[in-house]
């Protein structure tokens, strides 16, 4: 009797290796130690938002954050009301109302994971702030189980610790932006390629493909990614990794989720670069500015551990062709960022040397380690081991840290009242601010009602005209009379003037907004005055709200 013969399927066969792969590694963590390490980070990051009153300000620390929290917004609101329809009518008469979204100037998969905690929770500030608090703590969390099992969970601890206190870590666990979902999985998609030049798992590969894929699809610097692999061979000298097809999985999968995207809103995405396009002139700038803030961003003490480590774990055995995978992955993204970034002329910024720091944590840690070793010959490795964590907690603590409050506030009141008062249901709200301003009033009335709702009008746009970054801007009116037909026209309810922006921000539109509410009071009918705050500087009264009103 004949038998058939039934064939595997490859590609499912792989899959299948692949869900063992995970299986496997899942089943052989302890699960009670991360999980207390994680709640302990959390813990650790959400004192400081707390201390830095992070939960009591809005989101205008950076022009941008408004807009990553109205575009999470939006993402959020279309998921909820069952994806009503074609995605783009929905985003402009989203945009309509709520003028700060700017999907497409970056990527959507911070937005998604906004959408995945909002979802089941809210999208209050301070369910928000939680889930930045999260991710931050899951970057320290990814560092104690890097170091944990060579130098030991002590010494582990006391890196997460570290990262999580450093400057632009606390300040960017207590915005919502792009600095630390990037830094997370830019740093997981290093480790996994790590471990793929350990054990030669495919499972390994194809994860990095995936987490640096999700790192592009967050930011476009997720893109430095591209040279881990390659410097990681280099110092590896892995080149038989290149003859095997695992190895292109990871870069075949980063095509395939990431190309149409990145081709498609190139254009946009570089009209955001504050330089236009790569130069000299911008570079020449940019390497002293960048080697100038990775000094202030960590401290003499880390600098030095740093360097210590690099010297141990990356030039030493290199010549040997000893080098670990870990260290070498970690090395090639830390140096990826550290190279390419002045070549990129999106601004200049501290912010954009957070994907670098939890390799610098790492290689300080192995820093440290290499001096309680010298040290054990005098010591006991418990004095080696305090003598060395106190020092650099003593230099760390002189500097670089430092503990300093959000301070952005001063439209909250203004959104309150625009939203709960009943004759201002149908207004039109007209602000005039700079883009920290109007971002911080736009969320906070996004935030606050059952979206979409009103109707809010920026007079950095209509007033107006400027690139995305803000420069070369151009006034389109200079007479009140016109500006008066301008908000008759467009049917503006009520308007919000903020007279806290600083000198050097000021620009024509405002002033002479400014101008036509003095020279017409019986047009605008104040209604509420509140205090601002931009950082240290309390302006009292600055913020203004006005009723327009019709003609007598």
């Amino acid at each position: 009797m004949a038998q058939s013969i039934i064939r595997a399927d490859p590609a499912e066969a792989s899959m299948k290796k692949l869900l063992l792969s995970a299986k496997a590694t899942l089943l052989g963590i302890d699960w009670k130690t991360q999980v207390a390490v994680f709640a302990a980070c959390l813990a650790v990051v959400a004192t400081y938002q707390h201390l830095g009153a992070a939960y009591e300000c809005e989101f205008g620390a950076h022009p941008d954050e408004a807009a990553h929290y109205v575009t999470g917004l939006m993402i959020r609101d279309y998921i909820a009301d069952g994806i009503p329809g074609h995605p783009m009518r929905f985003a402009e008469n989203y945009y309509d109302h709520y003028p700060k979204v700017a999907l497409g100037n970056w990527p959507p998969f911070f937005y998604l994971i906004q959408s995945a905690w909002t979802l089941p929770f809210s999208p209050s500030r301070a369910s928000v702030l939680l889930l930045m608090a999260s991710l931050t703590a899951l970057t320290a969390l990814l560092i104690w189980n890097a170091l944990r099992h060579e130098f030991g969970s002590w010494l582990a601890a006391f890196g997460a610790v570290l990262f999580l206190s450093l400057p632009l870590v606390q300040k960017y666990s207590s915005l919502v932006m792009t600095e630390i979902p990037i830094a997370l999985l830019a740093f997981t998609a290093t480790l996994c390629f790590g471990r793929y030049i350990e054990d030669g798992k495919a499972s390994c590969s194809i994860f990095f493909g995936l987490f640096a894929s999700a790192a592009i699809l967050t930011k476009g610097s997720g893109l430095y990614l591209a040279f881990v692999p390659p410097i990681t061979l280099v110092l590896c000298r892995r080149f038989d990794l290149l003859k095997r097809i695992p190895f292109w999985a990871s870069a075949m999968i980063v095509a395939v989720l990431c190309a149409p995207w990145t081709i498609f809103t190139l254009d946009k995405a570089k009209a955001g670069w504050e330089h236009g396009s790569a130069s000299w002139d911008f570079t020449s700038q940019a390497i002293p500015y960048y080697a100038v803030k990775l000094f202030l961003a960590v401290g003499v003490a880390v600098l030095a551990l740093a360097a210590i480590g690099v010297a141990v774990r990356l030039i030493g055995p290199a010549r040997s062709g000893k080098t670990e995978g870990k260290w070498a992955a970690a090395g090639a993204l830390m140096f990826a960022v550290f190279a390419l970034q002045p070549l990129i002329p999106c601004g200049l910024e501290p912010r954009h040397l957070v994907m670098a720091l939890p390799p610098v944590i790492l290689f300080a840690v192995a820093g440290m380690a290499r001096v309680i070793d010298r040290l054990k010959a005098r010591a006991t490795p418990f004095q080696s081991f305090s003598i060395v964590v106190a020092v650099t907690a003593v230099f760390f603590l002189i500097h670089p840290f430092e503990l300093k409050r959000k301070g952005y506030e001063g439209f909250e009141e203004a959104a309150k009242l625009i939203v709960s008062e009943p004759q201002y249901a149908d207004a039109i709200v007209f602000v005039s601010s700079d883009a920290s301003g109007e971002g911080m009033l736009i969320s906070e009335v996004a935030m606050r009602e059952k979206r979409v709702g009103h109707i809010v009008r920026r007079a950095s746009k209509l007033l107006g005209k400027s690139n995305w970054s803000g420069s070369e801007y151009e006034t389109k009116f200079s007479d009140p009379t016109a500006l008066i037909e301008l908000l008759e026209r467009e049917k503006i309810g009520v308007l919000v003037l903020d007279n806290s922006i600083r000198e050097q921000k000021r620009v024509a539109h405002h002033d002479l907004l400014e101008k036509t509410v003095s020279d017409h009071p019986n047009r605008f009918r104040l209604i509420a005055q509140n205090d601002a705050r931009r950082i240290d500087k309390v302006r009292p009264g600055a913020v203004r709200v006005f009723e327009f009103l019709s003609v007598p």
